[in-house]
């Protein structure tokens, strides 16, 4: 058996790489376990608070991902009762939800990789923990950005967080190893959805960054207790 030691250290990588492999043996189709959300967005004044205006996914984010991938997408912006200035009672805050096919590889992805195609410039991102109106707290990642235009800068703040039929997750890595681990380990194949909140700030639009973030986080905690599924949940 020593003539083999040598074997040894190669075989770890090995095995790890059939284990990972392996999921490409497993059905890509069929049934899935659908993602832990509402399919449709809370729209006019069903979100308290908030008006809420059905937005179009564009051609271009269409063609960027698997046939089978379903968005939904709204605008919101406080409704004529709140205390705001009026520039931030008319800037519209964007949400989507993008619900991932059956390959995970070209349903959804983290913003991180499309946004710089977009415009936009110095990515930042940190993770920050909301406390929700239901008593829940979530982990989002929180991602600011930048893009130059005639007339100046114009900065972005976006929180994303991905929903699966068991469990969420602001770590696009994680949810990939979660995703191999239910098919590999139990044949699940889940639908994922990627939820993205985002708004922008600057001189352009006369608002500063806590104001809009003020305003991101006061709709997240707002929204999600209503479009999770929370008894679903059970990571």
């Amino acid at each position: 058996m020593k003539k083999y030691a040598f074997l040894t250290p190669l075989l770890l990588p090995v095995v790890l790489g059939l284990v990972l492999s392996s999921i490409y043996l497993l059905p890509s189709h069929g049934e899935l376990a659908k993602s832990a959300i509402v399919e449709q967005l809370p729209l006019g004044s069903e979100l308290h608070g908030w008006i809420g205006t059905k937005r179009q996914e564009s051609d271009k984010e269409r063609e960027a991902l698997a046939v089978d991938t379903v968005f939904n997408k709204a605008d919101y912006t406080k409704d004529s009762g709140a205390v705001l200035t009026w520039t931030l009672r008319e800037l519209p805050c964007s949400v989507s939800i993008v619900f991932s096919g059956s390959d995970m590889n070209n349903s959804i992805h983290r913003p991180e990789r499309c946004l710089p195609a977009q415009g936009h410039e110095n990515l930042v991102s940190s993770k920050k923990t909301v406390k929700l109106n239901n008593g829940r707290e979530i982990v989002l990642t929180r991602l600011a950005s930048m893009t130059r235009h005639q007339e100046g800068k114009l900065y972005y703040i976006h929180y994303y967080v991905f929903v699966g039929s068991h469990t969420v997750t602001e770590d696009h890595l994680e949810r990939t190893w979660i995703d191999m681990r239910d098919r590999v380990l139990e044949g699940r194949v889940q639908s994922w959805a990627y939820i993205q909140m985002g708004s922008y700030y600057g001189d352009l639009v006369g608002t500063t960054e806590e104001e809009t973030d003020r305003q991101l986080v006061s709709l997240i905690q707002d929204l999600l207790p209503q479009i999770i599924k929370w008894d679903q949940l059970t990571d």
